[in-house]
């Protein structure tokens, strides 16, 4: 995944921002469960060689931790279909160079993702965030509900502790992994062919 599009993505949806003045705490303690939210969006799914390589539409299902006071932890899992795009394949770069892999374009599938990042907010949360009119499309959007704009900070935007993993299906067509985790070296698979 390309995380120069993520950050722009993140950034256009109004994440990038300080933390906001201070505002009642949270109670300490097992008092604060989980804030969640839904949304769903169309985007572009970008491969090793950081090439876009696939449209994807995504239901997303966020889910807001308390870590401890002003701290959190926000979980993204997406569930989706994917359209591939002409030209080189999403695992053509794994090895560091690319290994002259294609994918066509037109081939379907699925996808199933998870993005954790840490959230800081001195705000308190809005424990029932309306995600209607899908103002959640993004992490963003969802975050901005839950405290305000430019009312926390996220990894997403600072990379500090973001992390993911993508699962690609498509058939004969091959899988794809995808995760931060010594990215693109750590990927695996491929979806390439006609």
């Amino acid at each position: 995944m390309d995380i120069k599009k993520i950050f722009v993505g993140v950034a256009s949806l109004g994440m990038i921002g300080g933390i906001a003045v201070a505002g009642p705490a949270v109670a300490a303690g097992n008092g604060f469960p989980p804030i969640t939210g839904d949304g769903y969006r169309v985007q572009s799914d970008t491969g090793s060689c950081n090439n876009d390589w696939a449209m994807v539409s995504l239901d997303k299902a966020y889910k807001l931790t308390r870590v401890s006071d002003g701290v959190y932890n926000l979980e993204v899992k997406e569930s989706g279909t994917l359209t591939t795009l002409l030209g080189q394949s999403p695992g053509a770069c794994e090895s560091g160079t690319d290994n002259g892999n294609t994918v066509a374009a037109g081939i379907t599938g699925l996808t199933h993702q998870t993005f954790d990042a840490p959230v800081t907010s001195l705000s308190t949360p809005n424990a029932k965030p309306d995600c209607s009119a899908n103002a959640c499309a993004g992490s963003g959007g969802f975050l901005n509900a839950v405290f305000g704009a430019g009312n926390y900070t996220s990894g997403f935007n600072t990379n500090g502790g973001y992390s993911w993993t993508a699962h690609y299906e498509a058939g004969s067509n091959g899988t794809y992994f995808d995760t931060s985790t010594n990215w693109p070296a750590d990927n695996r698979g491929d979806i390439t062919g006609s």
